[in-house]
């Protein structure tokens, strides 16, 4: 960035004249301009993402196998507990990529809490003696926690719908799915499920009326359409 020696204003962009004034434009020889003519990116460096990939995914999925065989071998391949940490380091994996990746949507970091929960309450299914218990109780819970958690983030970022529109529709999304699992399940209790799902439609139906032009264009701009 220079700065013009007529009207003391910083060009971000230089060229041969200033913007404003047209002054002529003197660049130090000394100044590289090229890489200062764009702001900072907020992501991590690639260093971290290679490291996370190269050390921490093999030695989970290492400990994973050796947790399936040794339940494998001592109990006939009946396999109830080895679940649950393969879930917990899939949430840890999972977690880190969202959380030093995307760092200024704290949304997403929401909604990756949730999905680790949900599966880590989903490992526990063939240890339980009524796994029904996961769909009754466990899988509302956990997503009428993070209603909670992303009420309060909408709040407090009202004005900026980009932060949040997407996460919020996903949630919605995904609020409805309980109930599904609860009757394919056979459940006894369908109240907090039945609450999620109600939640979850009316959430779906509000961000498509009121934010589907914005959730159009936030889609488009993921997938690079």
């Amino acid at each position: 960035m220079i700065r013009c020696n007529e009207c003391n204003v910083e060009i971000l962009s230089p060229g041969e004249t200033c913007p404003l004034c047209h002054a002529p434009l003197v660049i130090p020889e000394n100044e590289d301009t090229r890489s200062k003519c764009f702001p900072e990116r907020g992501f991590v460096r690639a260093t971290y993402m290679y490291r996370l990939d190269k050390y921490f995914l093999p030695l989970a999925f290492l400990l994973d196998l050796v947790f399936l065989l040794w339940e494998g071998f001592s109990t006939n391949w009946n396999i109830r507990i080895a679940w649950i940490p393969m879930a917990v380091f899939l949430d840890i994996f999972y977690w880190l990529r969202i959380r030093h990746y995307i760092q200024k949507y704290f949304s997403t970091q929401i909604l990756t809490h949730m999905v680790g929960l949900c599966m880590i309450a989903l490992s526990t299914h063939y240890l339980l003696k009524d796994p029904r218990i996961i769909y009754e109780y466990m899988f509302p819970s956990i997503i009428l926690l993070t209603y909670v958690g992303m009420a309060i983030y909408v709040l407090i970022n009202t004005r900026n719908p980009k932060k949040y529109i997407v996460a919020v529709l996903i949630l919605g999304i995904v609020a409805i799915v309980p109930l599904f699992l609860s009757f394919m399940y056979g459940a006894n209790f369908y109240v907090l499920s039945s609450l999620t799902a109600t939640m979850g439609i009316l959430t779906v139906a509000s961000v498509l009326i009121f934010g589907l032009a914005r959730v159009v264009w936030e889609i488009k701009k993921i997938f690079h359409i």
